[in-house]
């Protein structure tokens, strides 16, 4: 049963507003054409999309799985558009990628910096969500891109890449570097956002020095482990990134000095999709990034 784009966009704006009103507003159309259109593209599909009973609005099973689609569809779609500039030799419009915690706020804003002084008119937006749930919704095509330090299970639909690889360091409070109960107070991470994470490399290596160590309290947010760190609260594996300033100023301490602990920034495409050209500017400015931050051979 083949439907009509257009009548596939009125029920995705529909579904992804919310409602036949505010669907209306944004595709500047007549209300009830929308829903003329919606159901033309039920009928022809044989299966009910939309929910309608009273002013009740919900999606179908069948139009979760269609809207799905769609949104696989109109990001293709848009990104022809972006082929043809690029192939103009201008770049511009979104880019939309989500990135972890640490990553959105410690370096794709110099990432952003660098890709729009020389392409301006590129519109990067950014989601800053845990990888599963950036993956969701690169998987339904809502983003383009997701840049991760650490990945639960990765869906068929998607595949990942190590670009870049990141500095890390063990650290404590400098005050409480002799102190055997916080360095035995490990803060993990990964258990958090992956239930089923029985590994943890890092603690293995600190237990060899402190055999008591164990994971005390656990937040998949960087910023958070640095203040509880900064709070006395235990031992962290941190970017070194996020801890250069403190290890610096001397607040911070490096528990297994000589230790080298490094993982990758972790690339989350949809398989088979091929990058725009802003996709992979700003990828090539956080690669560059990264690499400005990593500390100097001495």
């Amino acid at each position: 049963m083949e439907a009509e784009l257009g009548h596939l966009r009125h029920f995705f704006e529909v579904a992804r507003q919310g409602g036949f009103t505010r669907a209306a507003v944004v595709l500047r159309a007549q209300q009830p054409g929308m829903s003329r259109s919606v159901r033309l593209l039920e009928e022809r599909l044989g299966v009910t999309l939309i929910d309608r009973k009273g002013r009740r609005f919900a999606l179908t099973s069948a139009g979760e799985r269609v809207y799905a689609a769609c949104a696989r569809i109109f990001s293709e779609v848009e990104q022809i558009g972006r082929i043809a500039e690029e192939e103009r030799g201008t770049l511009s419009g979104p880019v939309r990628i989500g990135a972890s915690g640490v990553l959105a706020s410690r370096v794709v804003p110099d990432a952003v910096a660098g890709l729009l002084a020389v392409h301006p008119r590129l519109w990067p937006m950014i989601y800053s969500a845990p990888a599963a749930m950036g993956m969701a919704k690169i998987a339904s095509g809502e983003l383009e891109l997701g840049l991760y330090l650490y990945l639960p299970e990765v869906p068929s639909t998607l595949s990942s890449v190590a670009l870049v690889e990141v500095p890390f360091r063990l650290v404590v409070r400098a005050d409480r570097a002799k102190d055997e109960a916080t360095l035995t107070s490990f803060l993990g991470s990964r258990e958090v956002e992956d239930p089923r994470a029985t590994g943890f490399p890092t603690l293995d290596k600190l237990r060899k020095r402190y055999p008591a160590a164990a994971i005390r309290v656990s937040s998949n947010d960087a910023e958070a482990h640095l203040r509880m760190v900064e709070a006395g609260l235990g031992v962290s594996v941190l970017p070194e990134l996020l801890v250069a300033e403190g290890l610096r100023a001397g607040t911070l301490v490096d528990v297994l000095r000589g230790e080298r602990f490094q993982f990758p920034v972790l690339l989350v495409t949809r398989r088979g999709h091929t990058l725009t050209g802003g996709a992979q500017a700003l990828i090539g400015q956080v690669i560059a990034q990264v690499t400005s931050k990593r500390p100097k051979p001495r």
